[in-house]
């Protein structure tokens, strides 16, 4: 992503704190400025990125099923799909638990 200057920025936060409503306003509030493109993650449903998706970003889904966190797979996944364009602000909300590493690259954690 780098050669695309892609900035990523990750947030992870305990259930109802805002992500989405953040990424909602920052999408909005840049008005077509810069590019945004959204990884969602959920254990489940796609509710975030149905909202996310209203605001015209692009989008990709990630459920994690019974995982704690999107990992490296998954963004890197999301990312081939999703293929966010030059000069893009990449913004992953992650569905994790605050207490578990976002992005491990290590194969200690069976994946769903």
């Amino acid at each position: 992503m780098t050669e695309r200057g892609v900035v990523a920025v990750t947030m992870m936060s305990s259930p109802g704190a805002g992500r989405t409503t953040l990424l909602e306003r920052t999408i909005t509030d840049l008005d077509g400025r810069r590019p945004v493109a959204g990884v969602e993650g959920d254990q489940e449903t796609r509710l975030d990125a149905d909202r996310i998706g209203r605001t015209g970003c692009a989008v990709a889904q990630v459920n994690t099923g019974a995982g704690c966190h999107l990992d490296a797979e998954m963004m890197r996944d999301a990312l081939t799909g999703l293929s966010p364009a030059q000069g893009s602000l990449l913004m992953a909300e992650d569905a994790g638990n605050p207490v578990c590493p976002p992005f491990s690259t290590g194969a200690s954690e069976p994946r769903p």
